[in-house]
């Protein structure tokens, strides 16, 4: 969908205007600019109109109201490839075949989506993406122990057993058994491992969730216009754009994580293995 642009001429004290036109089904951005000194807010979005609100009249003499419409997206993603497109088309950018096809803007989707999606899940402890291993299955003993400190070394979920190892949230470890994550070696081979002083650990973790029907639809949301906020500027050289879509993905990555964190409840233990043994 390309970008769709008018503008319009306002009589004397105009402080709200009705912008009617063949906009797509919402959601849409509406990028308002008023021709005097004046903020323009763009609200209540249909397919055939957008309303805009005047922190100042239109001065003596009338003057113009500009405005660009971009994007709109389509129904549930199934995959990247649907992300990725519809962050395009939020954009006002045409669709692209795949993530490997040879233009620029699949060039960019292709070399952001990853290191994105990575960095956005472990932004936060969400549900959806949270998975259990132990040493049956993701958790496997280094025959390589520690240099100093702790007694044992297991190697992180890597995706082959278990979903690929992001991000620790917690261990089935007692209390008074010490665990981090860490750079160790093992078979001359530097990687990610759990050091721990426990001999059987237990993990509960973040993977790496690229199955988008997997996702939590809030958060599809989000990362769609995540993406879109940092295409925006290599994509179109608009500094306005771009700083519109970062506030609209703040707003959207608020909302997921606070679904998100209202759904579950923590164990409280009311009394720790340690105080007991104290007593």
């Amino acid at each position: 969908m390309a970008l769709t642009t008018g503008s319009q001429t306002l009589t004397v004290n105009t402080c709200v205007v009705t912008v009617t036109g063949a906009f797509p089904a919402p959601p849409y951005q509406a990028i308002v600019t008023a021709g005097w000194n004046a903020n323009a807010y763009a609200s209540a979005q249909c397919a055939g109109a957008f309303r805009v609100d005047l922190s100042v009249p239109v001065p003596a003499g009338g003057c113009t109201l500009y405005w660009t419409v971009v994007g709109g997206i389509g129904g549930a993603p199934a995959t990247s490839l649907d992300i990725v497109n519809n962050a395009l088309l939020l954009l006002g950018d045409q669709t692209i075949t795949s993530l490997g096809q040879n233009v620029p803007r699949a060039q960019l989707m292709n070399a952001l989506y990853t290191p994105t999606l990575d960095e956005v899940l472990r932004s936060h402890n969400w549900n959806f993406a949270s998975v259990r291993a132990g040493q049956d299955c993701g958790l496997t003993e280094l025959t390589c122990k520690p240099v100093w400190e702790y007694t044992y070394q297991f190697d992180l979920p890597d995706g082959t057993c278990a979903p690929l190892f992001l991000m620790a949230l917690g261990t089935g470890l007692d209390e008074e058994e010490p665990w981090r994550i860490e750079y160790g070696c093992s078979a001359g081979t530097q990687r990610k491992v759990l050091v721990t002083d426990g001999c059987s650990p237990t993990l509960l973790y973040i993977w790496r969730v690229d199955t988008v029907s997997l996702w939590d639809a809030l958060f599809t949301d989000a990362f769609t216009y995540e993406l879109a906020f940092r295409a925006a500027y290599p994509l179109t050289r608009n500094a306005q754009l771009a700083e519109l879509f970062k506030k609209e993905k703040e707003e959207k990555w608020k909302l997921a994580k606070s679904r998100d964190g209202q759904e579950g409840r923590m164990l409280k233990r009311l009394l720790s293995r340690t105080l007991t043994k104290v007593r």
